[in-house]
């Protein structure tokens, strides 16, 4: 986890997981990954996180993105 946090450290960082089409793998990504993030390091995805909880796609209502981007949500 900590080449992932020295990854998230830096300036600029875009969350591209959020813009596949596979809304399987986001659930996965934020159950295994983003889940276990530090909060700072999740706080630099709170805008991903918040479309995601706020608009989510069809697909992603399906696979309960939106349900579990909301648990993280709420450690933040």
């Amino acid at each position: 986890m900590d080449h992932l946090n020295d990854f998230l450290s830096k300036e600029k960082f875009d969350f591209e997981t959020v813009e596949t089409e596979d809304d399987i793998w986001k659930f996965w990504c934020m159950e295994v990954l983003v889940k276990k993030l530090p909060s700072n390091s999740r706080k630099k995805l709170k805008c991903d996180l918040i479309r995601l909880a706020e608009r989510p796609s069809e697909g992603e209502n399906l696979e309960k993105v939106d349900v579990k981007v909301n648990e993280i949500l709420k450690q933040l």
